[in-house]
């Protein structure tokens, strides 16, 4: 049974512009992708080893390392799985959030020198960064190097924490990842990057969970469970607020079959072994090539 290894993923927010209801950014994984192929996911990926450093976090403003380890605290009991997070790593989570969100959606929270947030509206500004990233993802450049160029820092308090899953123990590769909220930055659009992600939407929660059930496009447990939770919100603000507002425990979902069909348990069911309960339902059952609640 491999260890999950640990990693970022973020929930990028904006309002419709006609009703001002939130959306959020959804990137398709390449069909040949090792891990969820052809599904829509948010954007991220794993804790790389220069998240952690020192000098990563010299260029990061809005949470200490001590502060970022509170807010990755496991709420309830520690799975098995889950390994004990060291106050750097836990910064390095942050920061993996970042900058996984630019390689990957080509969004990016930073700070200016005079400490206005990143804008792309600028064509030349853009066509720059935009060369930035294609370094990032040919592995010509960290962020340490983006921050020194560009004189910026990376706002960690921009991020809002609210979801810990855990893939379960019968997957090949197992991810131990970190959710984070986060309100895209105003002239920055958001594009995939044409190499670990190949489509790319803004799209209402509901909107998502509509084009799923009509079978238009695919969607992980972890992506489908968390959209039906911020499905009822009307705005950017209220989402944040209610998926925030309480401690929400660690998930690492337990196979079962019920009734005839595979059904994916949730802490807080019968047949979990967890005490500590998700909000709403706690299983999503496969049928019909899809994953439904219960």
């Amino acid at each position: 049974m491999p260890s999950p290894v640990h990693a970022s993923t973020v929930v990028l927010l904006r309002e419709r512009e006609e009703d001002g209801r939130p959306t959020v950014f959804l990137v398709k994984r390449h069909s040949k992708s090792g891990f969820m192929a052809n599904a829509y996911v948010y954007p991220g990926g794993k804790l790389d080893p220069e998240d952690t450093t020192a000098e990563a976090a010299s260029f990061c403003t809005g949470l200490t390392l001590a502060g970022a380890a509170d807010a990755l605290v496991v709420q309830g009991e520690r799975l098995e799985d889950d390994a004990e997070l060291s106050p750097s790593e836990a910064l390095g989570l942050h920061i993996a959030a970042i900058r996984e969100m630019f390689e990957e959606a080509g969004v990016l929270l930073a700070h200016t020198a005079s400490g206005e947030l990143v804008s792309f509206a600028d064509p030349d500004t853009e066509a720059r960064f935009t060369a930035h990233r294609a370094a990032l993802n040919a592995g010509s450049m960290s962020m340490t190097d983006l921050a020194r160029a560009e004189g910026l820092r990376f706002p960690l308090d921009t991020l809002r924490y609210f979801a810990h899953w855990i893939t379960p123990v019968f997957e090949r590769r197992r991810f131990n990842t970190r959710f984070y909220l986060a309100r895209a930055p105003e002239g920055q659009e958001g594009l995939h990057d044409n190499r670990e992600v190949v489509a790319s939407a803004w799209w209402t929660p509901a909107e998502a969970l509509r084009r799923y059930a009509d079978g238009e496009i695919q969607l992980s447990p972890p992506t489908f469970r968390t959209l039906e939770d911020m499905s009822s919100y009307t705005s950017v603000d209220a989402l944040i607020a209610g998926m925030t507002r309480a401690a929400r425990p660690s998930v690492m979902p337990r196979m079962e079959e019920v009734g005839g069909l595979m059904t994916l348990l949730l802490p807080g069911d019968p047949l979990h072994p967890s005490a500590v309960a998700v909000e709403g339902s706690t299983r999503l059952v496969y049928d019909d090539g899809r994953w439904w609640s219960r």
